[in-house]
C-alpha cells in the first residue's frame, strides 16, 4: 500500500521489532481521540480502524478477545531515498493507535501517513467481539459494506 511518499506492508512476525523499543507516539493525537470520543464518535472510529487494516493488509499477526490487545499489526514503512521504519497498529487499553521507536525522530511523520491512508481507506467486512475486564463490558462491533458499529452489554459474554 502506498500513501505519497510511503510504501507500507505488513510484515509475517515480530522478529523486525525484537531490538527496537515500542510505545505510543501519540498518533492519532490525544485530542483527536478526545474530541471523537466527545462527540460520541470513538466507537465507530476504532472498528473502522481496524476494518481500514484488514483491507490494506488482511489479518493482524495476533488477535486476542480481551479489549485491551484486541489486535496487532507490524509494518514496515519504506520510502524512495532507501529509508525504513517499522509501525505497530493496534487496539490496546487506550483504543486504536500506532506504536513505534518514541526516540525515532523521523518516524512522527511517517506514522501520520500511515494514518492517513488508514483513515482514507474503505473499511473491510468484519465483526469482532471482545470483552474489556477494565469496565466488566461485552463489545460487538464491526463494519459492513462501509458502515462501522458498536455495541456493549455488562458482564463477560464472550462465546
Amino acid at each position: 500500500m502506498t500513501e505519497e511518499r510511503y510504501t507500507f506492508r505488513a510484515l509475517p512476525d515480530l522478529e523486525a521489532m525484537k531490538d527496537v523499543p515500542i510505545a505510543g507516539i501519540n498518533v492519532p493525537t490525544f485530542d483527536k481521540m478526545m474530541e471523537l470520543g466527545n462527540s460520541g464518535r470513538y466507537v465507530e472510529y476504532m472498528a473502522a480502524f481496524r476494518g481500514a487494516l484488514l483491507q490494506l493488509f488482511g489479518e493482524p499477526l495476533e488477535t486476542s478477545d480481551l479489549a485491551g490487545e484486541a489486535y496487532l499489526y507490524l509494518i514496515e514503512a519504506t520510502d524512495q531515498q532507501g529509508g525504513k521504519w517499522l509501525l505497530m497498529p493496534e487496539q490496546g487499553a487506550i483504543g486504536s493507535q500506532i506504536l513505534g521507536d518514541p526516540q525515532d525522530q523521523s518516524l512522527k511523520p511517517v506514522a501520520e501517513a500511515l494514518l492517513h491512508l488508514i483513515e482514507t481507506t474503505k473499511p473491510a467486512d468484519f465483526e469482532a467481539v471482545d470483552y474489556d475486564d477494565d469496565t466488566d463490558n461485552t463489545a460487538t462491533y464491526g463494519c459492513k459494506s462501509g458502515i462501522c458499529y458498536w455495541s456493549e452489554i455488562s458482564g463477560n459474554h464472550l462465546p
